[in-house]
């Protein structure tokens, strides 16, 4: 697990893993068939999951007892987050990306990045049930 992420550090910047050529919302019900993700930036997906991967890791550091790693796995997280908030959260708009479904489930069902005017204030969580019931 570790010389994975230690491949998708190697592939990061300042923490934010652009990864264009991911997999992204592959299923995106857009004005186009799906296939390829259209309302969600496809590296939004990979960064989300790399931060994700960071926390995992640092959560079994502290299980084996391997404090040092932890300790870092855990400030990484902190990192890849805020890298994370400041690539795809829109202060003006209060929601992430463009406010797809697919950016909203993950910031939401993961709780690992959300902005406060995200989390308390409900923008994000009105947008997307507002997509989900469009649909």
């Amino acid at each position: 697990m570790t010389n994975y992420f230690a491949y998708l550090q190697n592939q990061a910047a300042n923490n934010f893993l652009s990864y264009p050529g991911g997999l992204g919302d592959w299923y995106d019900i857009g004005p186009n068939p799906p296939g390829y993700s259209q309302n969600t930036p496809i590296s939004l997906t990979a960064d989300a999951y790399f931060c994700q991967d960071a926390q995992i890791l640092a959560q079994v550091a502290t299980e084996i007892g391997n404090a040092g790693d932890a300790a870092r796995f855990s400030l990484l997280a902190t990192n890849i987050g805020i890298a994370f908030n400041n690539a795809y959260y829109s202060t003006t708009n209060g929601y992430y990306a463009t406010g797809s479904q697919t950016a909203h489930a993950i910031v939401s069902g993961s709780g690992q990045f959300q902005q406060p005017s995200f989390r308390h204030g409900a923008v994000g969580w009105q947008h997307l049930l507002s997509g989900l019931n469009r649909r």
